[in-house]
């Protein structure tokens, strides 16, 4: 399967070793190649995780222990020079200015967001990931306002600092 990746992406370049390597959760591989890495699991496929900032902010979280396995190619093509890649865990945005580790979108915020027009709405990128709040609800801030998720399944968008 990485292999198979490997030939439908040649940007990702020559791979740096023989075989692939065994993941810690014991089924998932995955092979480090110039330009990346391809990751394959069971429940996901074989995706590449591109060198750069997708590749730094996954590996600054983590890998895939904390992501889970990606679900999808990354895209590096977002407005401003930003790039996300989903994981399932969520999907992970970098950006020119936004914070090294990247910004990770999920749950019901990140449904609200997709809803608004993802990075491309009236709220713009994430600036970091969803904090707790007192009254047991998220919040997440954005370029250009935040969104509150409560318990009670209410989401209140704060629009336009």
């Amino acid at each position: 399967m990485i292999d198979e990746c490997a030939r439908r992406h040649p940007e990702i370049g020559a791979r740096l070793h023989t075989g692939e390597r065994i993941c810690k959760d014991g089924v998932g591989r995955y092979a480090e190649f110039a330009g990346g890495r391809i990751y394959w699991h069971p429940r996901t496929g074989a995706h590449v995780i591109p060198a750069g900032p997708i590749g730094e902010a996954f590996d600054k979280r983590g890998y895939e222990w904390t992501l889970g396995y990606p679900e999808w190619e990354a895209n590096l093509a977002l407005r401003d020079g930003g790039q996300c890649q989903a994981f399932e865990k969520g999907v992970l945005y970098t950006y020119s200015g936004g914070p090294v580790e990247g910004a990770l979108i999920h749950g019901k915020i990140g449904d609200r967001w997709a809803k608004e027009g993802w990075e491309g709405g009236r709220l713009g990128y994430p600036l970091g990931d969803e904090q707790p709040t007192a009254d047991g609800g998220r919040r997440q801030e954005f370029e250009h306002g935040a969104m509150l998720w409560h318990p009670s399944e209410a989401i209140e968008i704060l629009a336009a600092r």
